[in-house]
């Protein structure tokens, strides 16, 4: 009897602790990528920036409609789900650095306010580092408390995916 009482009162303590990180932790979350890929940051970037449904390797995303103001209608595929949101990009020629910005609120979703930064950046033997950074926020309680074990891996491996595919677009 005494174990059970021990036990239960150890479950109590470790089920309040998630729950106190996930009220008052951090609502964001950093996902990062990086990859090198033998080609110059300026065939890197242009590839970047022509970003479409028939570029071949955006296998995680589908562009399903271009809207005004650089902003365009954009599906992301992962771990069995789909995520339609629409998004403004911003292209930085001169630091070879394109930022991917969600513009709708989903207030009702698991997570939103999602923010990509891709940067090129020449390395000296002539190869190029791609960063991919990628942000977003969580809303509800059950999100906070499921992103650590479930979706932050998910979005990781998507992300990790991303880039290789990119990598082998360019022949690397």
């Amino acid at each position: 009897m005494n174990k059970l009482i021990g036990f239960s009162i150890l479950f109590i303590i470790i089920f309040s602790a998630f729950i106190g990180l996930a009220l008052f932790g951090n609502d964001k979350t950093l996902v990062e990528a990086e990859v090198t890929v033998q080609a110059p940051a300026s065939v890197v970037f242009k590839t970047l920036q022509e970003q479409s449904p028939q570029s071949g390797w955006a296998k995680q995303f589908r562009i399903i409609k271009a809207l005004k103001n650089g902003t365009r209608r954009t599906v992301y595929h992962f771990a069995s789900r789909h995520l339609p949101i629409e998004e403004k990009l911003l292209f930085q020629p001169k630091e070879n650095r394109i930022q991917i910005i969600q513009t709708d609120q989903r207030p009702a979703a698991l997570l939103g306010r999602i923010s990509n930064s891709i940067t090129a950046r020449s390395l000296p033997d002539g190869s190029t580092a791609i960063h991919w950074k990628l942000e977003y926020t969580l809303f509800s309680l059950s999100s906070r408390l499921l992103n650590s074990f479930l979706i932050r891996p998910h979005i990781q491996q998507a992300l990790n995916q991303q880039v290789n595919d990119f990598a082998a677009f360019l022949g690397n």
